[in-house]
């Protein structure tokens, strides 16, 4: 979510994102999980699917990298 708050006359830009309980980067998961390649693949499918949909409305993370990618408690990527 993102907006503006208004403090003192001045609008002040703010960006809150979803809190992941148990989030680890993707890297870190992957390793700790003793993930098998078909299953890292699975997940690095998972997260191609996510840049394809922000891509196709405009949005361009500017950077990604695997301390960017957060794999959740249930192992799905945010």
């Amino acid at each position: 979510m993102a907006g503006t708050w208004t403090e003192e006359g001045r609008d002040l830009p703010y960006f809150a994102m979803e809190y992941i309980p148990n989030a680890r980067p993707i890297d870190e998961y992957c390793r700790k999980a003793g993930l098998s390649d078909r299953a890292r693949l699975a997940l690095f499918v998972e997260v191609c699917d996510a840049v394809a949909y922000g891509h196709e409305r405009g949005i361009i993370h500017r950077d990604l990298k695997p301390g960017n990618i957060l794999v959740d408690g249930n192992g799905r990527a945010k």
